[in-house]
């Protein structure tokens, strides 16, 4: 029994002497401290670096040679041509006395005047401008066949003023009768004095 109570004694003893002799607490947290610190630094050293990415470096462009400005010229002033002005058209001279225009000769077929008709024809219109024309002027019409006195007609006349008349050659009668081929003539007559002569042919 005091045996083993020595025993026990001894190992107890041994416990706490175990106990004293192994390191503090501070010194177990610093080395664990130290231990971390060494990890982690081992650990950094260990970690790859990222690579930085190239950029692109612009590549340079040509820098534009400057042109030449033309140099701007004088343009030659317009010269201005001093352009006439439209001269208005002559009235036609009114003759102060009763007057009588170029005769012009038309059939009922045609109002196309001419100086050339057909066999057949039945009649004949000589048409003229008059001026200054009043009913106390006399006019005389002398129609001619191949230089032949065949009709004459003389008296005074309503035309007035300035206008445009027509008178004709026919043959009277019951019966239509065609004119004469031939070479015709009319004369016409202000008063006593010559104012127009007109000349057609029918026929060949």
């Amino acid at each position: 029994m005091f045996k083993r109570i020595i025993a026990t004694l001894i190992l107890t003893s041994s416990l706490v002497l175990l106990v004293a002799c192994g390191p503090s607490q501070a010194d177990l947290d610093g080395t664990a401290t130290k231990e971390m610190a060494n990890e982690f630094a081992k650990q950094t050293a260990e970690a790859p670096t990222n690579t930085p990415v190239p950029t692109q470096t612009p590549v340079p462009t040509d820098t534009p040679v400057p042109t030449q400005t033309p140099t701007p010229t004088a343009s030659p002033t317009p010269t201005i041509t001093n352009t006439p002005p439209p001269t208005d058209t002559p009235e036609p001279t009114i003759p102060p006395e009763p007057t009588i225009g170029p005769i012009l000769f038309i059939t009922d077929d045609s109002n196309e005047p001419t100086d050339q008709f057909p066999l057949g024809i039945t009649v004949v219109y000589a048409c003229f401008e008059y001026w200054n024309m009043n009913p106390e002027v006399r006019i005389t019409g002398y129609w001619y066949l191949n230089g032949k006195e065949i009709y004459s007609v003389s008296d005074t006349t309503d035309l007035v003023g300035n206008d445009i008349t027509c008178t004709g050659i026919s043959y009277a009668g019951t019966q239509i009768r065609k004119l004469d081929a031939g070479n015709w003539e009319l004369k016409m007559y202000v008063e006593k004095e010559l104012a127009q002569t007109g000349k057609f042919k029918i026929g060949n």
